[in-house]
């Protein structure tokens, strides 16, 4: 009953042998697009990552026209023998830990109505590959709500998702919670005294623009960076102390570009975002802020292709012959972005000739992405900042 979908999970969650028999690039952009497409207003931030690993664990116990699609949209390998996947279960899944990058925090489950039948054999195998249970509450008991889900998540990632939790009905039949919080250290910290008030400028319907004074960090010294032709949007990256992790800055060449630019990411690759030229005497100048976002993904991923789980879902494989749908996924992300650390004083002989500095200056709506060599952990799009 499990093979086919142990193969799926072996697949999205294991080492880089078999991530290379899957387009997990162009699957991740295009799941960007989708998301990031959902407001030209709001700020939208999610996390690709915890994305995946919720479809994962629904997809479980799916079976039928609802695995196939899954299976389909996500790109997965047929290749792999039963026997196989078996063994890099045991052997390679990469458990998200906190520790991994330092100031990652992430959590992940599926709930259900109270007196659900969830399969044993789905229970067990969902334990094992997740770390976690399937929890069952009751949808109409704010307490039970706030008990079973708003507490738990509460105390894995210090994410607060009580309002979008009392939204939940006892009409609810399954839902998938999701919340992630990030506030890395950068390589090259900003200097704290160098913080200063800027400009973002925000495209109004009018044709005009909104301009509001928002805390802008500045450094200056080396940096990956260049145009990509296709977005007519400027790539930055900026590396954070873990040498694997680092953050990419999309910020079109049109300040009221950012919505084209997210429509033209699709056949584009992670690598083909990721900035090749070195400049010397770069001066970045950043904006500061924190942000949590709570997303309603049902609609952004039905557009992405997966639409059977919320509306005819055959996911006979956790609940047996009775039929449930997956009423919503919902997730929240936070992420923190400061000047990461305070050093005494600049050594200024690094950084060369003042009057010959390349100065990007992020001042109007962008795109940014947490991501090491093969993942995108946080995607966000910034429409406004400051009040």
């Amino acid at each position: 009953m499990f093979g086919k979908q142990l193969a799926v999970l072996a697949i999205v969650l294991i080492g880089s042998s078999v991530f290379q028999l899957i387009a997990a690039d162009i699957v991740t952009t295009s799941l960007i697009k989708s998301v990031l497409s959902g407001s030209d207003t709001e700020n939208v931030i999610f996390s690709p990552y915890l994305v995946k690993e919720s479809l994962m664990q629904l997809y479980l116990g799916a079976e039928g026209n609802t695995s196939d699609e899954i299976e389909e949209t996500l790109q997965l390998s047929k290749d792999l023998s039963k026997d196989n996947i078996i063994n890099i279960i045991i052997h390679n899944i990469v458990k998200f830990k906190r520790e991994r990058y330092g100031t990652f925090e992430k959590a992940s489950r599926t709930y259900v109505a109270k007196n659900t039948l969830v399969d044993l054999r789905y229970s067990q195998k969902y334990e094992e590959l997740f770390n976690t249970s399937v929890a069952e509450v009751n949808f109409g008991s704010s307490i039970n709500k706030k008990f079973k889900i708003s507490d738990w998540i509460m105390d894995k990632t210090s994410v607060k998702l009580t309002k979008a939790i009392n939204e939940l009905t006892n009409e609810t039949q399954i839902i998938q919670i999701g919340a992630m919080s990030f506030h890395g250290k950068w390589k090259e910290p900003f200097q704290v005294s160098d913080t200063k008030l800027a400009s973002f400028y925000i495209p109004q319907k009018t044709g005009d623009f909104y301009t509001t004074k928002i805390s802008t960090m500045s450094r200056l010294g080396q940096c990956q960076y260049n145009f990509i032709e296709k977005l007519k949007a400027y790539s930055i990256e900026i590396p954070y102390a873990h040498p694997q992790l680092s953050m990419i800055i999309l910020q079109p060449k049109a300040m009221d570009g950012v919505h084209q630019m997210i429509q033209n990411l699709n056949d584009l690759t992670l690598n083909d975002l990721v900035p090749k030229d070195v400049v010397s005497n770069f001066r970045i100048l950043l904006p500061k802020f924190k942000i949590g976002i709570t997303l309603k993904l049902k609609e952004a991923l039905k557009n992405f292709g997966i639409k059977d789980l919320f509306e005819n879902a055959n996911l006979s494989g956790m609940t047996g012959p009775t039929k449930y749908l997956v009423n919503e996924i919902l997730h929240k992300v936070q992420i923190e972005l400061d000047e990461g650390a305070q050093k005494d004083k600049i050594d200024m002989a690094d950084f060369g000739s003042i009057s010959k500095q390349f100065i990007a200056a992020v001042n109007h709506p962008f795109v940014f992405l947490v991501k090491d060599k093969k993942t995108v952990y946080i995607a966000g799009r910034i429409n406004k900042l400051g009040k």
